[in-house]
């Protein structure tokens, strides 16, 4: 594969002191295509772009950046576009803490200094959901607190370019895009590496193939350090869809001390050969006896319950643990926990029949949980 490549560094005197005009990088490519991240031909790389650019002041503006991981380049579009990839392209926030446009504008402070973020700023009818993302997917109503904002804002790439904010800073593929082309900096810099003053050490993934670049390959005596993953965006669940004789929690179902529950997974049993809807979750439970409730996210549904694992179906995989029953969940915005009531709180209350206590978990103001005791109605057995 051809390289563009030029000297280190470009020095500047001034005043007697040595002051670096630009960076020089060493490229690889082109490869046909526009530049992608880690995570494949979906994952966009943080960027800036600017048009009227020819391939030479396109590596020129990638090479004053000391940042620069790569650029894309089309010779037409625009009049020739130059899109530079790498962090801190996309711009930067007035609050250094803050580093994405999103995370800037959400700097602020809760009226409960427990309540870090905006989302967590408030409470939710449903105690398990402790977010308005997370208590919106339980159908549970949220009670804000007071959120006062510092007054951050994201200051754009500077003219002429325009930023595009993406989690992903390392060029690695590239996606079919007719006329661009993709020049990366360092191909390797997202692989894991095996360091050291031992000799060893480097030679140890020195030609090696990524699958065998791990821990158990790098020497006694030498630093290991993990490949970089794909950052992964978690997406609270859609609003789930009320059902009777169902209770909606927020997170992944677990059994007494978060242990798992058993039961069988599927990603596959959909009516259309993929992922299970809610519906199709909740008759897979509906459809074991001794099922006591499942779990489910846009990739996933979980059925739990005693012996379910022994015949777990066609598209189905067997889950074994020792938990039978359902009593928390784990925090995980993505799924909801859906747990079969008992009989008996399924009857609807008459004027003067008994009660059933059940007790629940519920956030107090400091952060923290208290144990609530509600009472359920429950008909006289018949």
């Amino acid at each position: 594969m051809p390289c563009l490549d030029r000297p280190f560094a470009t020095f500047m005197v001034a005043l007697g002191i040595l002051t670096p005009v630009a960076i020089a990088h060493t490229y690889h490519g082109p490869t046909a295509g526009a530049c992608r991240g880690i995570g494949g031909v979906n994952d966009k790389i943080n960027s800036k772009h600017v048009n009227e650019r020819n391939l030479s002041t396109c590596q020129e503006d990638c090479d004053a950046e000391p940042q620069c991981k790569g650029f894309s380049f089309h010779p037409t579009a625009n009049l020739g576009e130059c899109i530079v990839y790498g962090p801190g392209m996309a711009g930067s926030c007035s609050d250094s803490t803050a580093s994405s446009p999103a995370a800037c504008a959400a700097l602020g402070n809760c009226a409960n200094s427990n309540f870090a973020t905006r989302d967590e700023c408030g409470t939710c009818s449903e105690a398990s959901a402790t977010t308005a993302k997370t208590c919106q997917s339980v159908v549970g109503t949220w009670n804000a607190l007071t959120w006062t904002s510092r007054g951050a804002t994201w200051n754009d790439a500077d003219d002429p370019w325009t930023g595009e904010w993406h989690s992903s800073t390392l060029v690695k593929g590239v996606v079919a895009a007719a006329g661009y082309q993709c020049w990366d900096v360092d191909p390797a810099d997202h692989q894991a590496t095996c360091t050291g003053i031992n000799a060893a050490c480097m030679a140890a993934f020195q030609n090696k193939a990524e699958n065998l670049q791990i821990a158990s390959n790098c020497p006694t005596g030498c630093t290991f350090k993990s490949a970089v993953r794909a950052v992964k965006t978690v997406v609270a669940h859609a609003p789930a869809i009320p059902m009777a004789g169902y209770k909606v929690w927020s997170g992944a179902c677990r059994g007494p001390t978060t242990a798992k529950v058993n039961g069988k997974y599927s990603n596959t049993a959909g009516a259309s050969g993929g992922a299970l809807t809610q519906q199709e979750c909740a008759a897979a439970c509906n459809a074991e006896i001794a099922c006591v409730g499942y779990s489910h996210s846009t990739a996933w549904c979980v059925v739990y319950g005693a012996d379910i694992d022994k015949s777990p179906g066609v598209g189905w995989t067997s889950d074994t643990h020792v938990q039978t029953t359902i009593s928390i969940t784990k925090v995980n915005p993505a799924y909801i926990c859906v747990v079969k009531l008992p009989k008996e709180d399924k009857k609807v209350e008459k004027k003067g029949e008994n009660h059933h206590d059940v007790s629940y978990g519920a956030r107090r103001w400091d952060g923290g949980f208290l144990l609530v005791t509600v009472v359920i109605a429950m008909a006289t057995p018949s």
